[in-house]
């Protein structure tokens, strides 16, 4: 996984204190954006999973849905990205 999403785990961890389950289901859905952006190859994601665009998330996310994905797991795996990358926005990553 990107060393951003292992900085931000680390920040819900620590300082919005979040359930672990919630850190759980979080780690897993930037797990799931990290396979996405890779197509199951399971190389690093390097940069680009922090430089995807709004065009290139929105196809991931109807990815998932034309999985089949719940509509309120959706929601979730959505707040895990969207707080991912208001953070990399905040850090300046």
């Amino acid at each position: 996984m990107h060393d951003a999403a292992e900085r931000y785990l680390a920040f819900i961890r620590h300082e919005r204190r979040l359930s672990p389950l919630t850190l759980k289901h979080y780690e897993r859905d930037l797990l799931l954006l990290d396979s996405l952006v890779n197509g199951g190859t399971g190389n690093p994601a390097g940069d680009s999973m922090i430089k995807l665009s709004e065009a290139e998330i929105r196809r991931y996310a109807a990815t998932l849905h034309g999985r089949g994905l719940a509509p309120r797991s959706l929601a979730r795996v959505l707040s895990a990205w969207r707080g991912f990358f208001g953070y990399v926005v905040r850090t300046g990553l």
